[in-house]
């Protein structure tokens, strides 16, 4: 499966963007991946403030409710984006 980002500035002027595949993982792992490679590709370049979108539900529904990800099949890589402090609309 194909996946990619791009990260715009607050004015909308492009800033960066990648794609790659994965030839493993369920749909959410393929939303989730390219989302964590995003984030830390943009910490990595100093920009800490950060606002996320995402069309996916479930995407949205992960950071924006408070759960016990301990359990979920993709725990780990969300608690590797947890550290972000992300806020995703």
């Amino acid at each position: 499966m194909g996946y990619g980002e791009s990260l715009w500035d607050h004015k909308g002027d492009w800033i960066f963007g990648f794609s790659t595949w994965s030839t493993s993982g369920d749909l959410l792992w393929v939303e989730l991946l390219p989302l964590k490679e995003g984030l830390m590709l943009a910490w990595n370049r100093g920009l800490t403030s950060l606002l996320c979108e995402s069309d996916y539900f479930e995407v949205v529904q992960l950071f924006s409710q408070d759960m016990n990800y301990t359990l979920h099949i993709h725990a780990e890589l969300i608690f590797q984006m947890m550290r972000f402090h992300l806020k995703i609309s």
